[in-house]
């Protein structure tokens, strides 16, 4: 049997808690923020999970590729990275609505975003995966139904009832 882990990352605020919640409900067991990552993986029997990753993490910028290939070369899980991004003024308004500390708006605004983008992209040219938008996901289901089958996901665990909000309405509303 095949075992996947989709592995969902995006800069703070873009929408990836939404992303791994809705793989979560279409059977993927989601696998919470541990250290032990890779021992918590060998024990798991599901053929999929999904785990996320922000970036920076926790107010650290902590390695999402060296994960990956830890994964990899240490588990029976192929890793499938799944990036998101979002609309720049709501990912900010995100953030900064959820009482993160921020102390520099344009380091947020600017700086952080950036690269967080920057460190996808490379990510996803090492391993198979995907970027995609937040407005795609939460908008369109054509393009959630395209995505669920580009990632090789089983039509009968697909999360019909799974609720997608457009959180950029209440910024631009």
């Amino acid at each position: 049997m095949s075992k996947t882990c989709y592995f969902v990352t995006a800069p703070e605020g873009s929408g990836s808690y939404m992303l791994a919640e809705w793989l979560s409900a279409g059977g993927c067991k989601y696998i919470p923020e541990e250290e032990e990552l890779v021992e918590i993986l060998n024990a798991e029997i599901a053929k999929n999970v999904v785990i996320r990753r922000s970036m920076p993490h926790r107010n650290k910028w902590i390695s999402i590729a060296k994960i990956g290939r830890d994964i990899n070369f240490n588990t029976d899980y192929d890793v499938v990275f799944i990036g998101i991004i979002r609309d720049q003024f709501a990912t900010v308004q995100s953030v900064q609505n959820r009482s993160f500390d921020i102390t520099d708006y344009d380091v947020l605004l600017f700086s952080n975003r950036r690269a967080a983008i920057s460190k996808i992209s490379g990510i996803i040219q090492d391993f198979r995966g995907e970027i995609i938008t937040y407005e795609s996901m939460v908008n369109n289901e054509g393009f959630r139904r395209r995505l669920w089958a580009h990632l090789d996901l089983e039509w009968h665990d697909y999360p019909e009832d799974y609720e997608f909000y457009d959180g950029n309405e209440k910024y631009y509303g």
